[in-house]
């Protein structure tokens, strides 16, 4: 049970509903100003909880970003050691054209030997041809000399005689004859003196020519045992010259789809970069070494579709995709794009 209040309000009736107003008012604004305390917490709370998924948005932001980074980091290390490839493979490149090189300059020289070769076989037979002749000669000159000899001899046993003769018969009338005869038979000793000299000296010079000739075949003999040696053993080096052109082949071979790799690994890293200038300068050093590479002609013909716009040079690179590779998967995916870049040509053509 409540108690009233005491004592009456003065002045009356007006008074009291002023008052029954005020009453009222009071209590409205009381009202309002609660729903209003209401209202603001709730906002509040609903900015709290904004504020913490700012709060995780940005730790992932951060997070992201730290991871992109390190992303960088590992891309930019992993192209640095793809140019240090690049740049082993073109040095190994140059290595292996030295080696054909040599390889060459061996294929000249053994053919310079066998031309030298030949001349040799052909100075020892002529030499031995001419070593023949002088022998067969020698025993001739060898007779004809003591033919000479025997000649010469008779002619002084002749002389003798007749020398005797004229002095025994000084007292006959015949002298003046023999004295005649004796002059005629030194006249025909001298000459036999003359020749038999003359064939003695052609005999020593028939001689000497036979031993500068033997030993000029004994030297000539010598050299075309060394030439020989030395022709056998760049023989067996040279046959082992086409194995190893064969195996410089296929490494030569192998350092271009290295090479080419090198070059198309780098391609995909600077297109993720988003540098597809570089990109494509990259994808078209591939095909410089490797014309039939279908990725790179890919590659290009997406590149200039869609980065650096230039359809007559993606419709040439996904054509020659399409020649290279028809089977392909997304074949179907080129051909409509194509297909779709031709219609729209002739659409510009009727305007």
């Amino acid at each position: 049970m409540s108690l009233p209040l005491r004592g009456a309000l003065r002045g009356g009736g007006l008074v009291s509903a002023l008052l029954a107003v005020l009453v009222v008012a009071a209590g409205a604004g009381a009202a309002y100003l609660g729903l209003q305390a209401q209202q603001l917490a709730t906002l509040l709370s609903q900015a709290k909880a904004e504020q913490e998924k700012l709060h995780t948005v940005n730790d992932q932001l951060e997070a992201h970003g730290a991871t992109l980074e390190q992303q960088n980091v590992q891309l930019s290390e992993k192209s640095q050691t793809l140019s240090q490839d690049r740049d082993n493979l073109l040095a190994q490149v140059s290595q292996m054209k030295v080696k054909v090189d040599e390889m060459e300059n061996l294929t000249g020289q053994q053919l310079q030997m066998k031309e030298e070769r030949d001349m040799l076989e052909e100075l020892m037979q002529k030499t031995a041809e001419e070593n023949r002749a002088l022998r067969n000669d020698l025993p001739l000159l060898q007779e004809q000399l003591e033919g000479l000899q025997q000649a010469y001899d008779q002619s002084a046993m002749e002389r003798e005689r007749l020398a005797g003769e004229l002095a025994a018969s000084k007292e006959h009338s015949n002298e003046e004859q023999l004295k005649q005869e004796l002059q005629a038979q030194e006249q025909e000793q001298a000459e036999l003196k003359n020749l038999l000299k003359a064939m003695h000296k052609e005999v020593e010079e028939v001689e000497h020519r036979e031993g500068t000739a033997r030993k000029q075949l004994v030297e000539l003999q010598k050299d075309y045992a060394a030439t020989k040696d030395e022709n056998g053993k760049l023989k067996q080096h040279v046959e082992t010259i086409p194995g190893r052109v064969t195996q410089l082949a296929k490494q030569h071979e192998q350092l271009l789809k290295d090479t080419a790799d090198v070059h198309y690994n780098l391609g995909v890293y600077l297109s993720q970069s988003h540098e597809y200038e570089r990109a494509v300068a990259e994808f078209r050093k591939v095909i410089e070494l490797r014309p039939d590479d279908a990725d790179s002609h890919y590659n290009l013909g997406m590149i200039y579709a869609e980065h650096l716009p230039n359809r007559e040079r993606a419709m040439a690179h996904f054509r020659r995709y399409l020649e290279l590779n028809p089977h392909a998967k997304d074949a179907s995916r080129v051909q409509e794009y194509i297909a779709s870049w031709q219609a729209w040509q002739a659409k510009e053509r009727l305007r």
